[in-house]
Formats: C-alpha cells, structure tokens, sequence
C-alpha cells in the first residue's frame, strides 16, 4: 500500500471516529424558556375583597424606556393582554371599557421601567443577549386613590422583534394574577 493510500484511510478513520464522538452528546432543548415574574401584593385586603370595576390607563415610560412609538404599541399590548385575561376567566373584577371607566372600583396605572432591545452584536457574542421589559404599577381604589395592590412584572426575550407579544403576556399574566 502506498503512503498515500494509508494516509486517506487514516484520515477517513479519523473522520468517522469524530463523528460517531459527536453523535454520543446530549440533544439541546427544541425552545429556550426565558424566566418571567409577574407578582401582585396586595396592601388592603378588606377593599380588595369587595372587587369591583376595573378601569386601566394604559402604562407609561419610566426611567428606564425612552417615549415612543414602540413603547406606546408595548402599552397598548397591555392592556390587551389584560383584556383578554380578563374575558376568558370571570371573578371578582371586571374590565371597564373606557365610556364606563369613570364608574369604576379600581384603576390600574404603571410604567414600563425599562425597555431595553437585545443587541444586533450579540451574534458575535459581544453586548446583552436578551431584551428586557420591566413593568411596575399600583392598582388604586378610584374614590380615594389609596393603592390598593402593587404590581410587577419583567420579562426577557431573545428577539427584538417579539416585544409586543412579550408586552401582550405581560399584561395577560397581570390580568390572570388579579382575577385569581
């Protein structure tokens, strides 16, 4: 055999030998889930009992979100996440439409404290690898503005362009957690 020969047939074991190495390591999971926390402390039970209308004025910027459109779409998928919640699963509260939100309970206002994009150099492994939204709120009893319940929420997510929707589960996590 010349050199030649046993130097691909070398070079072939070699090959096949990696590729069966490579086949031995474990599988990554289909869908990375990124953490969520949406909490709600409530400070006056005995009003939070009674339940009632619930009016919602759409979030606005916080220190940490710059004033815009893309953060006025991010409030208004809120409050449809809200809404939506708020349909399927009936309880103590209800969604006011805004022609009735001067007869409502309570009113849900907040901020959307930090808004901040994934960065395009996260490719090459350089800046943050997930976009950030951090909402906080009160929810107050309408007739005296006493808080009644505090709010939070954050959520990261891998693509820019999933904002609104991250926005939009947001609000159905905050809807699902005050109809519980």
């Amino acid at each position: 055999m010349s050199f030649v020969r046993l130097s691909y047939l070398v070079l072939l074991l070699f090959i096949l030998g990696g590729c069966m190495w490579f086949g031995h390591l474990p599988a990554k999971p289909a869908v990375h889930v990124l953490p969520e926390a949406v909490s709600l402390e409530v400070i006056r039970e005995d009003l939070w009992a009674i339940g009632g209308g619930v009016a919602f004025i759409p979030f606005t910027p916080g220190a940490g979100a710059e004033a815009g459109s893309t953060v006025d779409r991010l409030s208004l998928m809120i409050v449809k996440g809200l809404a939506d919640a708020f349909a399927e699963k009936s309880g103590a509260f209800y969604l006011l439409t805004e022609e009735e939100a001067r007869n409502a309970s309570f009113v849900i206002e907040g901020r959307i404290e930090e808004f901040t994009p994934a960065s395009k150099l996260k490719i090459i492994g350089l800046g943050k690898k997930y976009a950030t939204l951090k909402i906080k709120g009160e929810i107050r009893e309408q007739k005296t503005g006493e808080v009644v319940a505090l709010i939070f929420g954050v959520k990261n997510y891998k693509k820019n362009k999933d904002s609104e929707l991250t926005a939009y589960d947001l609000g159905r996590s905050l809807g699902e957690k005050v109809q519980h």
